[in-house]
């Protein structure tokens, strides 16, 4: 059909034009209302995940041959990886993975714990630590961020804030994680009697090797049983501070006996202030895909009604500081709330250029009216096809208009 049967169609049918624009129109409308709000598009960055192995006394080549190496034989088999970089240096080894778009960061990063638990039966012995960081725009940016106040110091701190907040917070539509910066996690501390360990011929360095290696979860491998795959791991990590009391140091000797075994909270290393008032910071990282504005707006109207108010956190005069808080919800809406406002003006200034142009009025009216036409038409595709509505997308709104 060419662009004159196109216009004689839709003057011959006036009616069913008329009924397919009131549909785009209710269509669009209703996408727009559904399109999730974001800063950026999701998936623009891919998931990185990083392994830091540190490695005592060791230089670069020994490194690579007994660490990096079969770690990265093990990490390779690992689907989705996009890109594999290591590094291999004195006292530490690092490697770094990339994974494709489409890859589940909660399962790889699982997948990548696993693979480095079975490298680890390669590794020297005196190698027993890792660390795994893992990065991905769409979920480890925090959205919004607040500090707690105390007039009162209480033991039992760190229960109270997992209760009360860490757990209140997560149980909001959209949030994935909750970190509270500023606590002090709880610790068993052993503390030898070294007049005991010396009459018992106990070597302490040789207790301080053994309760390391006892305090690990060991994997086994894999079993494959008729196409089915069973992972082993011994499971030797300490789950109580009985288990440590009880520990056996040799026949007839229990680490309890020689040592004072006692749960005391971790020497602080990281301090939070607020207008020189000791302080807890919490940081609130959303879902992959959820609404970020519309999790921030939850996640306030928690704050305000469930722990600003809660009775227990009152007792000990916590306080809820909000102020100069980080907030990725006002931030996107103002953004886009700027653009929009750009495109409303430039739509009026199209209108005028064209009213110039043409000087008549039906005609303009008519290129008017598309306008938004083709804005709802751009809405339902966007909400069909999984996009949001975000910088990148308003700015191509706006330089289309």
């Amino acid at each position: 059909m060419n662009l004159a049967g196109a216009v004689a169609f839709t003057l011959s049918r006036r009616v069913t034009v008329l009924v397919l624009a009131a549909l785009t129109v209710v269509v669009g409308v209703i996408s727009i209302g559904r399109l999730p709000v974001e800063l950026i598009p999701p998936g623009m960055s891919s998931a990185q995940i990083t392994v830091s192995i540190p490695v005592d006394a060791a230089n670069p080549a020994e490194v690579q041959e007994t660490v990096v190496r079969p770690t990265e034989e093990n990490l390779r088999t690992i689907p989705g990886i996009v890109r594999l970089v290591s590094f291999a240096g004195p006292n530490s080894a690092q490697i770094r993975l990339e994974f494709s778009k489409a890859v589940d960061i909660d399962l790889a990063v699982a997948e990548v714990r696993d693979r480095v638990e079975r490298s680890r039966l390669s590794w020297p012995r005196e190698v027993r630590r890792y660390n795994i960081f893992r990065f991905n725009a769409d979920t480890d940016i925090p959205i919004l961020s607040f500090g707690i106040t105390f007039e009162k110091r209480s033991d039992d701190l760190t229960f109270l804030i997992d209760e009360k907040v860490t757990k209140t917070l997560e149980a909001v539509p959209g949030v994935a994680r909750v970190q509270v910066w500023g606590l002090l996690d709880d610790q068993i501390r052993i503390y030898v009697d070294r007049n005991k360990a010396l009459a018992a011929g106990i070597d302490l360095y040789r207790l301080t090797q053994d309760l390391e290696n006892a305090n690990l979860d060991v994997s086994g491998g894999e079993v494959d049983d008729g196409g089915v795959k069973y992972s082993l791991k011994t499971a030797g990590r300490f789950r109580s501070i009985d288990e440590v009391r009880d520990y056996p140091i040799r026949p007839g000797i229990k680490l309890g006996q020689i040592a004072d075994v006692r749960p005391e909270q971790a020497v602080r290393d990281f301090v939070a202030l607020y207008r020189n008032e000791f302080a807890l910071w919490c940081i609130v990282q959303k879902e992959s895909t959820a609404n970020t504005v519309a999790t921030c707006r939850r996640v306030e109207e928690a704050i305000r009604t469930k722990i600003a108010t809660d009775k227990s956190l009152r007792e000990v005069g916590a306080t809820v500081r909000m102020e100069g808080a980080f907030n990725t919800g006002t931030l996107i809406q103002d953004a886009l709330d700027t653009l929009r406002t750009t495109a409303q003006d430039g739509a009026w200034l199209a209108v005028l250029v064209l009213l110039v142009f043409l000087r008549r009025f039906r005609l303009t009216l008519i290129i008017t009216l598309a306008i938004p036409m083709a804005l709802l038409l751009t809405a339902a595709w966007a909400a069909a096809t999984g996009g949001s509505l975000n910088l990148l997308s308003l700015l191509g709104i706006t330089i289309a208009i």
